[in-house]
């Protein structure tokens, strides 16, 4: 009963892609060309190491790489910074830096925060919100604000969202 049970649920769905009525267009000629519109594109950035979150202060980009690096975009050129975090990153799935966000003041504090995952041998997976300091090409963890969120083996979580960036950035007229 399920084999047969199955059989038809299989026919249902392929023969649901088919269509039995042509539909035809209205008020286009056939001779007529449709002209698309394709969006400006601009790369930014290649090669990144799993990207995750993104800031921008004004025309300089910073994006965190899960694998435990800040990417610097600014006038065209593209760094890879180092971050020098108090715990190693969990190399379990999808852990790592995850969440980031510059400071509202970052450009006189060179402040940021982050979200990290780390494990704690024989203790278990955790993960910290963080204050980083730029030097201009090193990330420091200089305190920790939150500690020991609980982990997963998957789906760490780790967005960082500046709120007061975000109002000012977006919402402001």
């Amino acid at each position: 009963m399920n084999k047969v049970c199955s059989i038809l649920l299989v026919m249902v769905v392929m023969l649901s892609g088919c269509s039995l009525v042509e539909k035809k267009d209205e008020g286009i000629e056939a001779d007529e060309a449709v002209v698309t519109q394709q969006p400006n594109v601009e790369v930014m950035a290649q090669k990144l190491q799993v990207p995750w979150s993104i800031d921008k202060v004004n025309q300089g980009f910073y994006i965190s790489e899960r694998t435990g690096s800040i990417v610097k975009i600014e006038n065209g050129k593209t760094e890879r910074q180092s971050v020098r975090l108090a715990q190693p990153l969990a190399k379990a799935a999808e852990a790592g830096l995850l969440g980031f966000v510059l400071d509202p003041q970052f450009l006189e504090n060179q402040n940021a925060y982050a979200y990290y995952t780390y494990s704690e041998d024989g203790k278990g997976q955790f993960n910290r919100v963080v204050v980083l300091r730029t030097n201009g090409s090193v990330w420091t963890e200089e305190r920790i604000l939150i500690d020991r969120i609980p982990s997963a083996a998957y789906h760490h979580g780790g967005r960082l969202k500046n709120r007061s960036r975000w109002n000012t950035l977006y919402h402001d007229g």
